[in-house]
């Protein structure tokens, strides 16, 4: 991967492309999409590597962009255990990434968005928007098999995971959010036969037969790398001026 091209918020685009090898036209799958490039995790993986997919954003003034900026196809939906209709917390402004399924939300997201709104001087209002079970989605389009999944849907990861019928998708890679749900999760999916390994703020799922040991290296590295930063700011601010002055050499 180029050391210029990066989407993904916390490298989930770079740890995808180190595990299949820098593999060309492959399938993914992002739910969550929001407007497709903002902090992807599949736009490097359409844009450099060919490979072709599905993005689901249910927040209707972000699918605008997103239908824009994506060759995929694209969903203007909720995913969720049953069809019909959701109420959807919209979030306008800076946390605009915050939106997700109102029922699915826990208290401290609630508090979150209340917060940051407060903070920003932005808001949100309640919407009614279409829900759809993702096997439904899967089947119309006559999908089996799925390289890549990415859900980052603001606490409607594990209802979402639950309602995919794993016995006819096979599904080799998935990065799932953190949250209170994750316990749980990580112990349906290596059920399901999928090795979890965790990074900054998602879980790698991963269903293989081989090694995983240079994987998980990178993986640990960045994890170190992400934590010294953080408990040390100003070394990091100092390696970022050392960097910037070698690049004007």
């Amino acid at each position: 991967m180029s050391k210029n091209l990066k989407y993904s918020q916390y490298k989930q685009d770079k740890f995808v492309d180190i595990y299949f090898k820098k593999k060309d036209n492959g399938f993914f799958l992002d739910i969550g999409a929001y407007d497709g490039v903002s902090f992807s995790n599949s736009y490097f993986l359409e844009k450099e590597r060919g490979w072709a997919g599905i993005c689901i954003e249910p927040n209707p003034v972000v699918f605008v962009q997103l239908k824009i900026n994506r060759l995929s196809q694209n969903y203007n939906v909720c995913i969720s255990d049953t069809e019909g209709s959701v109420v959807f917390r919209k979030v306008v402004g800076y946390s605009e990434m915050l939106s997700g399924i109102l029922e699915f939300m826990d208290q401290k997201h609630i508090d979150r968005i209340n917060d940051e709104c407060a903070k920003y001087n932005s808001n949100f209002e309640d919407i009614r928007v279409e829900s759809k079970n993702l096997n439904a989605i899967l089947k119309s389009n006559n999908i089996r098999h799925i390289d890549y999944l990415s859900i980052d849907t603001e606490g409607a990861e594990s209802t979402i995971i639950k309602s995919i019928d794993l016995n006819e998708i096979n599904i080799e890679f998935l990065t799932i959010e953190n949250n209170d749900s994750s316990d749980e999760l990580r112990f349906y999916l290596k059920d399901k036969g999928y090795k979890c390994i965790k990074s900054v703020t998602d879980d790698f799922f991963i269903k293989t037969s081989r090694s995983l040991l240079y994987f998980r290296l990178q993986v640990f590295l960045f994890v170190l790398a992400y934590t010294w930063r953080k408990k040390f700011p100003l070394i990091s601010k100092t390696e970022k001026r050392i960097k910037s002055m070698i690049k004007k050499l």
